[in-house]
């Protein structure tokens, strides 16, 4: 029931003016405090400017408020007067009419536009309503000759009036109506129908005198006296068929402020329940049904209304009149329904089962196969409704559409569901199995770290305690030394990892002997294989020693191999290292393949696929006792990979490991002579006495050693605690003072590349070309590329090497 339905309503308002600038735009706009209530806004959330009042406006009305507003502005139209819908602030849209002129300075030139805004919702609604009613009953018309056994289709609306008497208490005492109220429930007269309250209720059906009660009793005790009050419900006519009707009241107050009587009209609204009804026989054929029937509940018979799935002789039988549901429904499913299906559709479509269903939801569908007289098999659903919901309900219609193409796309997203189900369980146990091994890397780098850092401590101490013994002492130096490389490796693969994993790698290829480089890896391995008494044989099969290639990535790969063999053989034991070339499908190209076999604890098949991941081993640190972050095998994985490689690993459990590496290189030429690959230099200590190095180091202990190592080579050291500090120093002397200057990268107040950099541009040209070599805990290659972009002329990475040192100072020196 709705309230002021049928009353004229007062329509709600606000206002606004907006400030105009020299372009005619609004610069400024205010909006009255009717105008915030009215469209629901706090304070704080109204709109402050006109543009984000335009925000609130439909974006399909927006341009043509700014059109209706923009004629009046330039002058082509006095006044606006237009429609358009504003967001309220609970998100719904308000119809509203803005009407407004502008105002005009004294040289004819607007500079101020002004308006009021009224709420129109209801006008809009009630004009919607029609032209909806309109198109339902047009369409209505394309299926009366389908409905033409349920009853006439034809909009005819009666009007009846009627009249609620009062005693001085309020309380109603009669009921009286015109002829017209009597002859709409086909009584001939008041005999028939008698003028009393009973036999108006006698006349309700029974489920809408609630409504009723409810609808009368806001007539007579509703707070809002000029308000109209309405009620829908149905009535029994003299030959029992129920009518539809619309009462709509009004209380008439008296002189003394007390209901003397209310006043109403009743309209007979069974056409539009009609219409309501065909528009959801419509709205089924919408749903490009093929099939479309009517069951009728009572009499247990079906008419199909249209048939463009089926089209076969047996429905042929059933298109004219009505049949028996029972028998239609057995045929249909023994000749139609596939056979795994029929028992399911079969008890599914019995007349009570639909009508259980249909008391659970509105609509009841089923689904299932379809076989056509050709014998092709399609999805077929079938959809039920009540014909009428909220009247008689004693028929249903039902529509039988295809939806094959609806079942396989459902069919698919289930696929991708499960698909997405599958990855998403296999990245949750990816990223558990990730952080179980970053927990074991960090507690395995929590010991690893701890045993090298024990020994240096160990072997300090009793290095302290020895003063006499020097071969005790030199062998508490090598351990510490030792110590100190195991240290080293650890953190370097940690910072190598983290430097594939960033991306930043770059292939870097010069000229290479075989010879040579294996040699280099023979002279760093085999004092390692030694200390364990471990038998390390090399042997070289290639037709073509020079190749180009990264060393240093192949140098990391080799080690890292190498290395693993050393740790996991035991003493006695023996690792040979194999290097072949293979023919390559491109021409000038080659495959090298290095086999690396040990005769070591080997892995089991179960480790096997995983011994690429970073921070994984088969056994834990504390466990095995051997060394190592984990990471090594996954550094060897993706640097071959980067190098366009093949690993392959074969391994039994205490049987002993083989690594084969296949490497593809471009074939080089044995170069002039005296071209050397890597360059080894003898450092004659004459070089350096009387050099005068200027230190900048802002750790005071790395400071200390550079000091003590260059002082006792014979140079003179001065020592800047920054990069400022270093360039004042260089200023304050001559341009011939300092020989050379050490800089540290990461220096407060200004760091190394700044330092180069001002060193660079400095007026004395001396000065601002002294050699200048980094020396940086920044190990990478691009730490290296960018030392030299800030202008220095060579880069040591820390821990410093003190031969590398000397052997840089040298070169710069000659």
């Amino acid at each position: 029931m709705k309230k002021d339905s049928g009353s004229i309503v007062k329509m709600r308002s606000g206002t606004w003016y907006g400030e105009l600038d020299e372009n005619a735009r609004v610069e400024k706009a205010t909006f009255s405090e009717e105008l915030r209530q009215m469209l629901g806004y706090d304070q704080i959330d109204f709109p402050g400017t006109f543009d984000i009042m335009l925000e609130i406006v439909h974006p399909d009305d927006r341009q043509k408020m700014l059109d209706a507003t923009g004629a009046t502005i330039r002058g082509e139209v006095s006044s606006f007067d237009t429609e358009f819908r504003l967001k309220k602030q609970d998100g719904s849209y308000m119809s509203v009419n803005a009407t407004g002129t502008v105002t005009k300075n004294d040289d004819g030139i607007p500079f101020i536009i002004h308006g009021t805004i009224f709420d129109i919702s209801a006008l809009v609604e009630n004009r919607m309503a029609y032209e909806q009613a309109m198109h339902r009953l047009e369409a209505s018309q394309k299926l009366e000759n389908d409905l033409k056994q349920f009853g006439p289709v034809a909009a005819i609306y009666e009007t009846a009036r009627f009249r609620l008497e009062y005693d001085e208490q309020g309380r109603r005492v009669s009921v009286a109506w015109n002829d017209a109220y009597r002859e709409l429930l086909g009584y001939d007269s008041d005999e028939e129908f008698p003028q009393t309250l009973q036999c108006f209720y006698n006349h309700i059906v029974a489920e809408d005198l609630e409504n009723v009660g409810h609808a009368m009793d806001l007539l007579e005790n509703g707070a809002h006296v000029d308000s109209t009050y309405d009620v829908e419900f149905r009535m029994y006519k003299k030959d029992r068929s129920i009518v539809w009707v619309r009462a709509a009241a009004k209380r008439i107050i008296g002189s003394d402020g007390k209901a003397m009587h209310s006043i109403g009209l009743l309209t007979d609204i069974t056409a539009q329940k009609n219409l309501e009804l065909q528009k959801t026989i419509y709205e089924v054929f919408s749903q490009e049904f093929l099939t479309v029937g009517i069951i009728d509940i009572f009499h247990n018979q079906i008419w199909l209304l249209r048939d463009n799935m089926i089209n076969d002789t047996f429905i042929q039988s059933y298109e004219k009149g009505a049949h028996n549901y029972d028998d239609f429904l057995k045929e249909y499913v023994s000749k139609h329904v596939v056979e795994e299906d029929r028992d399911r559709v079969y008890r599914g479509s019995r007349v009570f089962h639909i009508v259980i269903e249909l008391k659970k939801n509105d609509v009841y569908r089923i689904r299932y196969k379809f076989k056509k007289e050709n014998g092709a098999v399609q999805y077929v659903q079938g959809t039920y409704l009540w014909l009428n919901k909220d009247g008689d309900k004693r028929k249903v219609i039902c529509g039988f559409r295809d939806v094959t193409d609806l079942i396989r796309q459902e069919q698919e997203k289930q696929e991708v569901l499960r698909k997405a189900q599958e990855e998403a369980e296999l990245a949750r146990y990816e990223a558990e199995a990730a952080n179980q091994a970053k927990t074991s890397f960090l507690f395995n780098m929590s010991h690893d770290i701890r045993t090298p850092m024990n020994a240096i401590t160990g072997f300090r101490e009793l290095l302290e305690r020895e003063q006499e013994d020097p071969d005790k002492r030199q062998y508490y130096l090598d351990k510490m030394n030792d110590a100190c490389k195991v240290l080293i490796s650890i953190i370097n693969n940690v910072l190598e990892m983290a430097r594939i994993e960033k991306g930043v790698l770059k292939l870097d290829e010069i000229l290479w002997n075989t010879d040579q480089f294996n040699d280099g890896l023979y002279s760093i391995i085999k004092p390692m294989m030694d200390k364990k008494n471990i038998t390390f044989t090399q042997e070289i099969v290639v037709y073509h020693q020079y190749f180009f290639g990264d060393g240093d990535k192949l140098r990391d790969i080799f080690l890292n191999i190498l290395s693993n063999s050393c740790k996991y053989t035991k003493p006695g034991g023996s690792v040979h290292m194999k290097l072949e070339e293979l023919p390559h499908e491109k021409l000038g190209w080659a495959w090298y393949r290095t086999t690396i076999s040990d005769t070591g604890i080997g892995m089991s098949e179960e480790f096997l696929p995983h011994i690429f991941d970073s921070f994984t081993r088969e056994n834990n640190t504390t466990s095995n006792k051997i060394e190592g972050t984990g990471l090594g095998m996954s550094i060897v994985k993706r640097l071959t990979d980067f190098l366009g490689g093949k690993i392959e690993i074969k391994s039994k459990k205490g049987e002993g490991t083989t690594f084969i590496i296949d490497m593809p290189h471009r074939l080089g030429q044995k170069p002039d002579e005296g071209y050397s690959v890597s360059e080894h230099m003898e450092v004659d200590p004459a070089v350096f006495v009387g050099k005068r190095v200027l230190l900048a180091e802002d750790n005071e202990i790395n400071a200390e050693i550079a000091l003590e190592i260059l002082s006792s080579a014979g140079m003179v050291v001065e020592h800047a605690k920054d990069g400022q500090e270093c360039v004042a120093m260089l200023e304050n002397q001559d341009g011939s003072y300092y020989d050379l200057i050490l800089m540290d990268v990461q220096m407060p107040k200004m760091n190394g590349y700044e330092a180069t950099r001002a060193i660079r541009v400095l007026a004395d040209e001396k000065k601002a070309h002294i050699p200048i070599v980094a020396m940086t805990a920044n190990a990478f290659e691009e730490d290296r590329k960018e030392a030299f972009k800030a202008g220095m002329d060579g880069h040591l990475s820390k821990p410093i090497d003190i031969r590398e040192l000397m052997r840089g100072m040298a070169k710069v020196f000659r």
